[in-house]
């Protein structure tokens, strides 16, 4: 950069206002020439320049210039005699406070102050101007009655024309975010019949300057964009139009804020629910627990129950058998009882066997009472058949141990051995299907042509059917144990001369 000193000059020949500012820019570059060969302009910061100012310029000319300087660097503004200084607020007004020190000048003092004062305030996201401006029907507004409910980009010019149509694009093609277009004038009718021939797409405000003036509301009147968020806070000042834009619509896709109040609220009422919920996990728990506890006692009694039935029937089954022994020996009977005493060993091995279990296959069941059948045929003649369904599985299929034997032997001992004439016992077992009216299984029947009940009742002494009343006890203790229907159902025989007892138990198959 060159000049010529002779060139510049005012009328009464004292250098003007404009040489100092390029002398100003001139000592600038080439000492940024001198540090930065390689670089033709490089970055200048305002401290710098206040420094160069103070050597170079002196009196007046130093505190127009350098505050010219100041205050464009930190409003971002352009000055077409020298290229803005790095935006740096905190220094800026750092110097922009050493020139009011000083000055001699109140004016000067005053505007400087008045500018930093009203720079500071845009820093605050509170920030909203105190001014009137009007709208093209003529009613006023102000600012803090229009940034709200969405966001709005401000767009401030003292030009009604330039740029505005870029400016009514976007308005058009972003309905939900509000954009209002700024100007300042003397004469409200000619900006109306103005806006009238435009038909803007943007909002129009329009500031008389008899008393206030653009720049000293916003600092700038050539292309300022501001933006407030929907809250009504300040999101950023003095940006481009298409940063300016971005933020609004950043903006317009965040989630509405909460205050402290609204924060603190929600934490107490996260922490109460929280409470509430581990107090009521807890006490759950701990009723589960309980729950368990007794499900698991009585359980254990229902088992304990069972074996001490099981541990009833086991003698009261011995007793009968030796009973028999007995018989045939006082009957003088020696070989029938060596035979008997033979083939009850293996019975009793058998009974012992199954004794602990709790469930046995059908096929054991029905091996052990054919072995009954067989040693009590010994001691008087009868007949017995065991018929087994084809679809039955003998060796998959699971009952209560010592389950048939009692009912064949409350057959035999009560039933068939008073009887005189041919004596039968049958023992059929069928599968039956959920279509029967109930779940699937198997139904074991029993029948004899004995006396019948009744008849028995009258020729023993004492009780009778004591096995019967135990497997009944058993079967219902089954039943609530594992909450399958057992039944047992118990038939005379009588009519057309003919006697005895059915007796037909169902057993569930298992899950």
């Amino acid at each position: 950069m060159s000049f010529d000193i002779h060139d510049i000059y005012n009328e009464y020949g004292i250098f003007s206002r404009q040489l100092s500012i390029q002398y100003f820019n001139f000592y600038l570059n080439n000492l940024n020439r001198i540090e930065n060969p390689e670089v033709y302009r490089g970055r200048r910061t305002v401290t710098k320049e206040f420094e160069v100012g103070k050597m170079i310029l002196g009196g007046s000319v130093f505190y127009r210039v350098l505050a010219e300087r100041i205050t464009s660097s930190i409003t971002k503004g352009y000055n077409y005699l020298m290229l803005p200084a790095s935006y740096d607020l905190k220094n800026a007004l750092n110097l922009i406070n050493q020139l009011i020190t000083q000055s001699y000048s109140e004016y000067f003092k005053q505007h400087l102050q008045t500018f930093r004062d009203t720079r500071l305030n845009w820093e605050d996201e509170n920030h909203i101007p105190e001014a009137t401006f009007y709208k093209p029907d003529g009613s006023t507004i102000k600012l803090d009655e229009l940034v709200k409910d969405k966001p709005t980009v401000l767009y401030i010019s003292n030009n009604w024309g330039t740029y505005r149509y870029d400016f009514d694009a976007e308005a058009k093609n972003n309905p939900a975010i509000r954009y209002v277009m700024i100007v300042e004038g003397d004469n409200l009718a000619k900006w109306q019949d103005y806006i009238e021939r435009a038909e803007p797409e943007a909002e129009q405000l329009f500031l008389l300057n008899n008393e206030h003036t653009l720049e000293a509301i916003f600092l700038r009147t050539n292309k300022l964009y501001i933006v407030y968020g929907k809250n009504g806070k300040l999101l950023d000042y003095d940006v481009e139009q298409k940063m300016a834009i971005t933020l609004a619509k950043q903006n317009l896709q965040e989630k509405k804020e909460l205050n402290k109040s609204q924060l603190q609220n929600i934490i107490i009422v996260l922490l109460v629910v929280l409470f509430l919920l581990t107090f009521g996990l807890i006490i759950w728990k701990w009723r589960t627990r309980q729950r368990i506890r007794k499900e698991q006692q009585q359980r254990r009694l229902r088992e304990l129950e069972l074996t001490a039935i099981r541990s009833q029937m086991n003698p009261h089954f011995l007793f009968n058998c030796l009973n028999s022994v007995q018989n045939l020996v006082q009957q003088n009977k020696g070989r029938e009882a060596h035979l008997y005493l033979a083939d009850f060993a293996g019975l009793i091995r058998n009974v012992l066997n199954n004794s602990e279990k709790e469930e046995v296959s059908l096929a054991e069941e029905l091996d052990m009472v054919q072995k009954y059948l067989s040693l009590e045929k010994l001691r008087f003649d009868f007949d017995y058949q065991i018929n087994v369904d084809e679809e039955v599985d003998l060796h998959n299929f699971l009952v209560p141990s010592m389950l048939v034997q009692p009912f064949a032997e409350n057959a035999v001992i009560h039933g068939l051995q008073s009887k005189t004439g041919k004596k039968h016992l049958k023992i059929d077992i069928k599968k039956n299907s959920a279509e029967e009216g109930r779940s699937k299984g198997i139904v074991i029947s029993i029948e004899d042509n004995g006396v019948g009940r009744e008849e028995a009742q009258k020729r023993v002494t004492g009780s009778n059917g004591r096995g019967t009343k135990l497997v009944q006890e058993r079967l219902a203790i089954l039943q609530q144990q594992q909450n399958e229907k057992y039944s047992l159902q118990t038939t005379d025989l009588n009519g057309n001369g003919a006697t005895g007892t059915k007796v037909e138990l169902f057993v569930p198959e298992e899950n």
